[in-house]
């Protein structure tokens, strides 16, 4: 089983293709933890489309947190911080 999920500036590719297939397999609340970091800033994947992705996969998980920083495609200090909180 997954305990930690860490995603840092991701998006969905193709959000239609994978949401039936994670619906089918992944009970809701049957993962331990979410964490999810995106910068407000950033250039290279849209920080909408991240926040989308964090309001989908959110119910699956018991706990979720979502670092929003103001930067671009990078992890920030208090993602990192976050991060090892949960290792």
């Amino acid at each position: 089983s997954i305990d930690v999920l860490a995603l840092f500036s991701t998006v969905s590719i193709d959000f239609n293709r994978y949401h039936s297939l994670w619906q089918q397999r992944v009970p809701y609340q049957s993962l331990r933890f979410l964490l999810q970091s995106h910068g407000t800033q950033d250039e290279v994947l849209s920080f909408s489309e991240g926040k989308k992705l964090y309001s989908y996969l959110s119910p699956y998980f018991q706990q979720t947190e979502f670092v929003e920083f103001r930067g671009g495609h990078t992890i920030s200090d208090n993602t990192l911080l976050a991060f090892f909180r949960y290792l």
